[in-house]
């Protein structure tokens, strides 16, 4: 049966190509221009900058004038994260350093960001603050802190944050039960 797969690929391309030739010239010329000017497949993923890399990244941009309300914006959030000014941007840039979508991941630095936020009430930062703590990320396990910032976002006002921290209270339990 491996026999026949490319047997039937080899027939198949050779009656495509068969086919090809008997169009006219014009139609030749324009698929062979087609392909010659194809933009290649990427070879490998771009690299992840580092945070340093890429604060400064942003500011080269708005020296360059490209987006440059949008790239200040982003600068302003960096820095409000990084000083503690505002408790949504310090979440942000703790979930950034947490996932590494932005820039490379740092853990430790992530636990002290959203820990930060969550001290202060960000909902968002107390739920992640439960992941971190239930699953091992930047400290020791710890079920009960978990338990303990599953149950403070759970009371959030934001419905979303509330609902996600009371699925992840009662996946906690099961597991507590398992033990």
């Amino acid at each position: 049966m491996n026999k026949i797969v490319p047997v039937v690929i080899f027939s198949l391309a050779t009656i495509y190509l068969g086919a090809c030739s008997k169009k006219s010239d014009s139609t030749t010329e324009q698929a062979s221009v087609s392909a010659s000017t194809a933009t290649p497949a990427p070879t490998a993923k771009p690299e992840i900058p580092t945070f340093e890399e890429y604060k400064a990244s942003l500011k080269a941009a708005i020296n360059r004038g490209e987006n440059v309300a949008q790239n200040e914006n982003m600068l302003g959030a960096i820095e409000r994260g990084e000083s503690g000014k505002n408790i949504n941007d310090q979440f942000w840039l703790g979930a950034n350093f947490r996932d590494g979508g932005l820039f490379k991941r740092d853990i430790d630095k992530a636990f002290k960001l959203l820990n930060a936020a969550a001290e202060k009430g960000q909902p968002s930062a107390q739920w992640f603050m439960g992941v971190m703590y239930e699953h091992g990320e930047s400290v020791p396990v710890d079920l009960e802190k978990a338990k303990a910032w599953y149950t403070k976002a759970s009371q959030s006002k934001d419905k979303d944050v509330a609902e996600r921290a009371g699925i992840s209270l009662k996946s906690l339990s099961a597991k507590s039960d398992k033990r």
